[in-house]
């Protein structure tokens, strides 16, 4: 967050953990995995806002589709 400028945007991508789970879990590939509200809730407590959170596919492994999160948020003018 200190390193963007005030306006500044962040993109970057998780795989998703659906439901009302703990707020992430490791998966069987090595991978954490979190819920929507963990990383809302996370990017509000750092100062992030106007967050866009949408569902996605990731990736395939292993034959199947993985599921994830695609974020983007705006650092918050001071």
């Amino acid at each position: 967050h200190a390193a963007l400028r005030p306006g500044g945007r962040v993109g970057f991508t998780l795989e998703a953990l659906e439901g009302d789970a703990e707020c992430s879990e490791l998966s069987a590939s090595g991978r954490y995995r979190h819920t929507r509200a963990c990383v809302q809730r996370v990017l509000d407590v750092a100062g992030f806002r106007e967050v866009d959170i949408s569902a996605d596919t990731l990736r395939r492994e292993a034959g199947r589709m993985v599921t994830g999160w695609v974020v983007v948020a705006c650092r918050g003018v001071i």
